[in-house]
């Protein structure tokens, strides 16, 4: 049996440098930072880093150099603590004194060198775009200027639609022979031959942008029309959209097909 390719490609590139498993409370409700961090833009991180250094990990799960907790206060983002990463089995606290001085205040230290956005949720990530690129069912976004919080605003995504074809070779398949017009398709092969084809989503999922994968072992060049009708029973199959910081991740999908007799006679509907 022939596997179903699904590969996915975010239309947002994430960039992972370290520090990235950040908590930030926001109105008491402790969140964790997605792949960005105040301290990314921080101008002595190196040095930072260098004093922190056994707080860090190799882990997968983190990828992070140390554990930084921040929280909203008087709406200015404040350094709370810093502790060594989860995966890191030596528990430990830095002194925030020793390593900020009297930069701080009340003993939290203001992220006044950061400007931009940070992205938060407390949710599990509900699919994986590939290695750190993961998607929410909620986010709460914060835009903060020079260390001042000037918005905060929550993102709550509809949920990703479920059907039996996706991830699932035999519904996919059994979907396309019946709903495919094989009248557009005098001549056929007997027997199984496997044709690759590759497609992106639209804004709802649906499959659009229908390629023939030549390159990919496929023995058939299918005609105008031929095309026309693989496209228009592709766009009833509607993918799982997930979305990242406020935008839909678009998929790259791409799945085999057997337009033969043996499928014809298997699957065509009766006139």
């Amino acid at each position: 049996m022939r596997k179903l390719f699904v590969f996915f490609t975010l239309i947002t590139f994430l960039v992972h440098s370290k520090a990235k498993c950040d908590n930030v409370v926001v109105k008491g409700d402790t969140l964790r930072t997605i792949f960005f961090s105040p301290f990314d833009k921080y101008p002595s991180i190196v040095k930072l880093r260098e004093k922190l250094k056994d707080y860090s990990t190799n882990c997968t799960e983190d990828n992070c150099s140390f554990l930084s907790t921040w929280k909203i206060v008087d709406n200015r983002l404040m350094l709370t603590n810093i502790k060594n990463c989860e995966c890191n089995q030596k528990k430990q606290s830095a002194n925030l004194s020793d390593l900020f001085g009297d930069r701080l205040q009340k003993g939290m230290l203001c992220a006044d060198w950061y400007t931009g956005e940070i992205w938060v949720t407390k949710d599990q990530p509900n699919s994986w775009g590939g290695m750190f690129a993961a998607s929410f069912p909620r986010e709460t976004r914060l835009i903060i200027k020079k260390g001042i919080v000037i918005s905060v605003k929550k993102f709550v995504y509809p949920k990703p639609v479920k059907n039996s074809y996706y991830n699932n070779t035999d519904s996919l398949h059994k979907f396309i022979y019946t709903h495919i017009n094989w009248n557009k398709f005098p001549n056929l092969p007997e027997h199984s031959r496997w044709e690759y084809f590759s497609f992106d989503q639209d804004a709802k999922g649906y499959l659009i942008n229908l390629k023939q994968m030549e390159n990919a072992r496929s023995y058939e060049i299918y005609d105008k029309d031929q095309m026309e009708e693989i496209k228009r029973v592709a766009g009833l199959l509607q993918w799982p959209l997930y979305y990242l910081h406020g935008q839909p991740v678009r998929s790259y999908i791409a799945f085999s097909i057997s337009l033969s007799k043996e499928m014809k006679d298997k699957f065509a509907r009766p006139d």
